[in-house]
């Protein structure tokens, strides 16, 4: 076995060393530095690299392959330097050197207690999208990145959902683990546009109850009692008043008006003014000629006349017996 080997060979090519086997000679010659630090690791490692006596010193080149996963980039390019000492006289120890420069890939990792992971877990990390992620986004969850991986957000149980079956007494919201449920909702009532009939939730349950007969539907209309709207279903409930002359009637859900014949007196009349008040036929009063409706004035020496409608009473003639007993007359004026 040697007793003395060269210091470093970082050359593009090896200088011999000086001295013999018993340490006597010249000092071995030191051979220019490429740039790389002997001192770390991977240098070190491919110093043995470049070792001349055996591929032995390519298997010291491989343990700077070991070195890779280093503090820095640098040591990973000293690694190098051993790929050139892969130059060496014994071609197996090239080999090794040329694991070494592999180190020097791995070097960029940076962090020599594993290194390599953490850079995997920042690219998980910075490459996480949350539309990237398995699943789908819906109203009671959507998707997002949580520590650097995929998760699943899910909205608060009883969240109503967008999407609701109007008039069904019933409200579709999310259960709190992604999935929805119907539950009872009674103020949303099931309206079926129709005036004469209730809308009722009762447990959940639609329903459609009639409303009383006479209940206002509209603007001259009232519901039947059997769901329908009508004109009326009764005279009353047609609009308008009865009077002596016109009357309100309900045939078949539908109002109308009778009339009282013509000529039908009315109760309300003016006494003594030789007129009468009767119906036209068609629901008016109207006033006719009724001269027996004298205008008397209760004085003895007047005439109570109707003349044609007109009314009068004219001085009763002279000597017209106007006391009791038939003494006293009238005198004519």
């Amino acid at each position: 076995m040697l007793s003395r080997v060269c210091s470093v060979v970082v050359a593009a090519s090896l200088t011999a060393c000086g001295g013999g086997d018993d340490g006597g000679g010249e000092s071995p010659q030191p051979v220019q530095d490429s740039g790389a630090d002997v001192t770390s690791a991977d240098g070190a490692a491919g110093a043995a690299g470049g070792t001349v006596e055996a591929g032995v010193g390519g298997s010291a080149g491989a343990a700077g392959n070991a070195g890779a996963a280093g503090s820095s980039g640098a040591a990973g390019n000293a690694g190098a330097a051993g790929s050139s000492g892969a130059a060496g006289n014994a071609g197996a120890g090239g080999s090794s050197g040329a694991a070494g420069q592999g180190g020097d890939a791995g070097a960029a990792g940076g962090d020599p207690d594993g290194g390599a992971d953490a850079q995997q877990d920042v690219e998980v990390e910075a490459g996480c999208d949350p539309t990237a992620c398995p699943g789908v986004d819906d109203a009671c969850g959507h998707r997002v990145c949580s520590d650097g991986g995929c998760a699943m957000e899910y909205a608060a149980d009883g969240t109503a959902t967008p999407t609701q079956d109007a008039g069904d007494c019933r409200k579709v919201v999310c259960d709190g683990a992604g999935s929805t449920k119907s539950v009872v909702d009674d103020d949303d009532f099931p309206d079926d546009s129709n005036p004469c009939t209730s809308d009722i939730c009762t447990d959940g349950e639609p329903s459609h109850a009639d409303l009383s007969s006479g209940t206002s539907c509209g603007e001259d209309l009232v519901c039947d009692g059997a769901g329908a709207c009508v004109g009326c279903v009764q005279a009353s409930d047609c609009a308008g008043q009865d009077t002596e002359c016109a009357t309100r009637t309900c045939e078949d859900n539908k109002c109308g008006v009778a009339y009282m014949a013509a000529g039908t007196p009315v109760s309300v009349q003016t006494p003594g003014d030789c007129l009468k008040s009767q119906c036209d036929g068609s629901g008016d009063v109207e006033s006719v000629v009724d001269d027996d409706d004298l205008p008397v004035d209760n004085d003895p020496c007047t005439l109570d006349v109707c003349t044609s409608g007109a009314a009068s009473n004219p001085p009763a003639p002279a000597k017209t017996a106007c006391g009791t007993g038939g003494e006293d007359v009238c005198d004519g004026a």
